[in-house]
C-alpha cells in the first residue's frame, strides 16, 4: 500500500570487496574495512542524529535498531550483518543480486576503497569488481526491472 518507487529512485551504497576465496577476501580487507568503521567512523550520537532531527518516537526506534552496531564491529559480523560486502567473486554477485531483489534499488555505488586498503589491494579488488562480479550483477538487473533498469 501507497507508493512505489521506480529502481531508478533508489540507490544502495557498500564497501565491496572481490578477493580469489571468502577466506581470502576477509583477511587481506578485514583489518582495513575494521579501521574505517571502528576508528575513522567513530563519532558522537550528537553529530550522526542531531537533537531535533527526528522525532522522539524516531529516535527510540532507531536506537533500538542500531543497538547491536554501536560499538566495534569486526568485519566478519559486518559481513554477516550485510554492512560490507566481502568474498569470492561468487559470493559478491549473488549477495549483490540477493540485494537488489530484496531491495529494489536500481542504483548500485560501490566503494571499492575503504580504510586503509593499500593501493595494490584496491587495484586487484576494482579490476576483480570490473571482470567478474559487475557484468552478471548489471545482467541481472536488467533481467529484474527491464525498461527501468540503469546500466549499474
Amino acid at each position: 500500500m501507497g507508493y512505489t518507487s521506480n529502481p531508478r529512485q533508489l540507490g544502495w551504497a557498500s564497501m565491496v570487496y572481490v578477493g580469489e576465496t571468502d577466506d581470502s577476501a576477509l583477511r587481506e580487507a578485514g583489518p582495513h574495512f575494521e579501521n574505517f568503521r571502528n576508528r575513522f567512523l567513530k563519532k558522537p550520537l550528537e553529530m550522526l542524529l542531531p537533537p531535533g532531527y527526528s522525532s522522539r518516537e524516531s529516535m527510540k526506534a532507531i536506537a533500538l535498531s542500531k543497538a547491536d552496531i554501536t560499538g566495534a564491529v569486526d568485519a566478519k559480523r559486518a559481513v554477516d550483518m550485510g554492512m560490507f560486502v566481502c568474498g569470492s567473486a561468487r559470493t559478491v554477485r549473488e549477495t549483490l543480486i540477493r540485494y537488489a531483489k530484496e531491495i529494489g534499488f536500481g542504483n548500485l555505488l560501490v566503494m571499492l576503497q575503504f580504510g586503509t586498503l593499500p593501493a595494490e589491494l584496491t587495484r586487484r579488488n576494482m579490476q576483480r569488481f570490473a571482470e567478474e562480479v559487475m557484468p552478471q550483477v548489471r545482467r541481472a538487473s536488467q533481467e529484474m526491472h527491464g525498461e527501468a533498469a540503469l546500466p549499474l
